[in-house]
């Protein structure tokens, strides 16, 4: 429902306007899509956007919302287009989970560092593995839809990381993790507010607010459907 994706967009943006150093200039958006997260940061700051993304028809979208304000091009996350040090913020929502094979993970890490200033900051928001399966019942809500309800298209493909595995996947790209984040109030409340937010969009939304509110003071990642992992740059020699 409309009421459950904006509670989402609005967490995304929370995080990236807390995230974002003070006087970033240049930021870089993986997986850019056409411009839902860099329409909005770029209407708020004096900050150039680049893009990149794997889909041609979300790239030409993305410079015509943008404008003068961010450039995006067709590419991939583990070959970056960028030369080293080039940006102050990296934002990366939910797109590592595409791709499945460790090897291609670290090497997209690694670039989004490669690209990255020294004293820049790096946001990833990937699922968690706990989350996911919290919020599927195990699998049952996937089943229920296709096997009752007949419906065969139910989930995104993607992955999902455990924390512990994501944590030495950075690490091992050398990157510093200053802080991570979950939503363990908004996993346990989303699939009731899937359900009440297609009849009743208010109270989903007045469910929704408290959540966010509770996920404020309680931010625990290991419940949490998704995770916000603020990363830095290792200092040479610093291990």
């Amino acid at each position: 429902p409309p009421v459950v994706n904006e509670a989402i967009h609005h967490i995304h943006l929370r995080e990236i306007f807390q995230a974002i150093p003070p006087r970033a200039r240049r930021c870089l958006d993986i997986g850019c899509g056409w411009g839902r997260v860099a329409s909005v940061i770029s209407s708020r700051r004096d900050i150039f956007i680049n893009g990149v993304d794997l889909s041609g028809h979300f790239v030409s979208f993305f410079n015509k919302r943008l404008k003068k304000k961010g450039r995006a091009a067709v590419g991939d996350v583990r070959r970056l287009p960028y030369p080293d040090h080039s940006f102050d913020f990296v934002y990366c929502i939910v797109s590592i989970m595409y791709l499945s094979a460790p090897v291609d993970q670290e090497k997209a890490i690694e670039e989004m560092l490669r690209v990255l200033k020294k004293d820049g900051v790096l946001l990833l928001i990937e699922p968690n593995t706990t989350g996911v399966q919290l919020v599927r019942l195990g699998g049952f809500i996937p089943f229920v839809y296709r096997a009752l309800l007949g419906k065969p298209k139910v989930e995104t493909y993607g992955i999902a990381f455990d924390l512990h595995e994501l944590q030495t996947l950075i690490k091992r790209v050398h990157g510093r993790i200053i802080e991570k984040r979950g939503y363990p109030f908004l996993t346990l409340f989303l699939l009731p507010t899937v359900f009440i937010g297609k009849i009743f969009p208010a109270a989903a939304k007045v469910i929704l607010s408290g959540c966010s509110v509770l996920d404020r003071i309680f931010p625990s990642p290991g419940l949490s459907y998704f995770t916000t992992w603020i990363i830095r740059k290792e200092a040479v020699g610093q291990r």
